[in-house]
């Protein structure tokens, strides 16, 4: 767990290095964990389907979820820019997202971040009351939020 964890913040700090603008820091910091988690791709045929690539099953899982996590994020990053990635605008969350829009507008990790910046949990006067009253009709119920955990 704790290389997760470690990866965790090495990628958060690549969405915040992109999301202040410093396309050349998140490229930098993208590389560095690209040769620290280099990925070796087997090409593979299973289950009918035509030939794709695979990662190989070398490595602890973590090192395999960081090389598989790592050279996504690359070739996301490749093809439409660092400036896609980003950090919640909602100021209670610090959670990462990519922005695949087609006109590069997302703001929120969520769908759940996006419906709070707008609800009456955020407008001045609201209290527990008008909380309790939320909850009773379901709008209240948060959902668990993947990242961060």
């Amino acid at each position: 767990m704790t290389a997760l964890r470690q990866l965790r913040a090495e990628l958060t700090a690549i969405f915040m290095a992109a999301a202040e603008g410093d396309e050349q820091a998140a490229v930098d910091r993208l590389n560095a964990l690209l040769i620290r988690h280099p990925v070796h791709p087997v090409i593979s045929g299973h289950d009918s389907q035509r030939w794709h690539l695979h990662l190989s099953d070398g490595g602890t899982v973590a090192d395999q979820y960081a090389a598989g996590a790592v050279f996504g994020l690359a070739t996301f990053v490749t093809q439409y820019g660092a400036d896609r990635l980003g950090i919640c605008t909602l100021a209670a969350c610090h959670g990462v997202f990519i922005d695949a829009s087609t006109n590069s507008c997302r703001r929120y990790c969520s769908d759940h971040c996006a419906s709070r910046q707008m609800s009456p949990h955020s407008a001045p006067g609201s209290g527990p009351a008008q909380l309790a009253r939320l909850d009773r009709g379901g709008l209240g119920r948060s959902r668990r939020q993947l990242w961060p955990p």
